[in-house]
């Protein structure tokens, strides 16, 4: 009876075959889970590298901002205080003191108080003495926290410009980890600790090895862990990208405070050519013969049309006010931090600095009309 050899050997070679076959499938899921991890495992490298340049850039956008306040304050602002001090040694705001800024519809909030002015005058001797022997003797944690930070309070509470030189990059960094841990504790953030735990678990660690997967004997199981894998990988993906965004955030106050620093600080360099030569004036006045000033004060009062020499015109007046507009400005910018005291980056600065406001002052100064 040949039947029972031919449904053995028929037999063995189903058998045979679905051995084939079954070993065919193992393969494939083997190949696929390759593939899988393979390309998660490039999808982190990039998303990380990204991560990487782009704290390099918001590193080094801190450092030209720190650069920028440090120029403006020890050449402008510098500038601007050595000339008022032609009138007198000690801090003041020049010549504003003697035009009423009121009949230009001018308010008080609009230039700088007395205290303030101090500070900017301390913030410019600080910033000399940081400077030294040229931009690039500056440490680049000096650089970093003066850019990030408050430039005026920082330089004018430092005792001397080395003060300032030597501080380290510790502040700032600690306050960008707080800001990406979503604000300070007291905000109901997650703290310089949150942010240190964001930034610590974009890490993929060694959760699934390659060769341990394929030491296992279930060829169901690679595709598993494989799978496993690749949703680790997405969710630290997801996070890295949540804090690129977080930086690039940074990166935009940076670069928008810097424009705006460089309008205002021009704007004063500018002005401050006609304004020292006003100040000259009145310095060249003050030498005079004490006798001639009194006569032409009561000259002054008894006759209505009566016009003095020593008496400001009014486009001196007008000078004056813009340049002192244009200092509290400045003052600003400069006192406004990019990463504030709760590790949250500031507002917008043409909306906390008064942008409009400003431009609107400037027209009215402009075009008012008041008397001598």
């Amino acid at each position: 009876m040949p039947l029972p050899f031919i449904a053995v050997a028929a037999g063995a070679l189903i058998s045979t075959g679905m051995g084939a076959l079954g070993h065919s499938a193992a393969k494939d899921d083997n190949n696929k889970a390759k593939r899988i991890i393979k390309d998660a495992k490039k999808k982190y490298r990039e998303t990380k590298y990204n991560l990487d340049n782009k704290k390099e850039d918001v590193t080094e956008s801190f450092k030209e901002y720190g650069k920028f306040k440090l120029q403006v304050t020890n050449s402008v602002i510098g500038e601007y205080i050595k000339i008022n001090k032609k009138l007198s040694s000690k801090a003041n705001s020049g010549l504003k003191t003697k035009i009423d800024h009121k009949k230009y519809r001018l308010s008080d909030n609009e230039f700088l108080s007395k205290k303030n002015y101090m500070k900017l005058d301390q913030s410019a001797v600080s910033a000399k003495e940081v400077i030294g022997d040229g931009l690039a003797s500056v440490s680049s944690g000096a650089l970093l926290s003066i850019g990030a930070y408050n430039g005026v309070g920082l330089l004018a509470t430092a005792s001397t410009g080395t003060a300032i030189s030597s501080l380290s990059g510790v502040a700032a960094s600690n306050a960008t980890l707080a800001w990406l841990g979503g604000g300070s504790l007291a905000t109901g953030g997650l703290g310089i600790a949150g942010g240190t735990a964001m930034l610590g678990g974009i890490a993929l660690g060694p959760a699934i090895l390659v060769s341990s997967i394929f030491a296992i004997k279930k060829s169901s199981d690679y595709l598993d862990k494989a799978y496993d894998y690749e949703s680790e990988v997405d969710m630290k993906v997801a996070t890295i990208e949540s804090v690129i965004g977080r930086l690039e955030a940074i990166e935009m106050r940076v670069n928008e405070s810097g424009r705006v620093l460089n309008k205002f600080s021009e704007a004063l360099k500018k002005e401050l050519i006609e304004y020292n030569q006003i100040v000259e004036k009145q310095v060249s006045f003050k030498r005079g013969s004490v006798l001639l000033r009194i006569i032409d004060k009561i000259k002054s009062k008894l006759f209505k049309d009566y016009n003095s020499k020593y008496a400001m015109t009014e486009f001196e007046k007008k000078k004056i006010l813009t340049v002192e507009l244009l200092v509290k400005k400045v003052y600003e910018v400069l006192e406004n931090p990019i990463i504030n005291e709760d590790g949250n980056v500031s507002d917008q600065i043409t909306k906390k600095l008064g942008i409009k406001e400003f431009d609107n002052s400037m027209k009215i100064l402009k075009n008012s009309r008041v008397s001598s």
